[in-house]
């Protein structure tokens, strides 16, 4: 079975991408080679397009300097 996220709930966690990268001043293409994914992939899990790997989601987290649960928790 699958489960599909929540668009607002992936929306969010790409906003959260999206200011992790500029606090660091990395550009999504910085960002994508550093995590190993290509930059589209990224633009769509930024933008709420598109779902993220628990692999790369802890990928994304590490680059960011943040832990998986600040970046993909609901607490925020």
């Amino acid at each position: 079975m699958k489960i599909k996220p929540d668009q607002k709930w992936l929306k969010k966690v790409g906003n959260r991408i999206i200011k992790g990268r500029e606090v660091l001043g990395l550009t999504q293409l910085e960002l994508s080679s550093l995590v190993g994914i290509y930059p589209a992939a990224l633009s769509k899990i930024e933008n709420g397009k598109g779902g993220v790997t628990l692999q790369n989601g802890i990928k994304i987290a590490k680059a960011l300097g943040t832990t998986v649960e600040e970046l993909f928790g609901d607490s925020r």
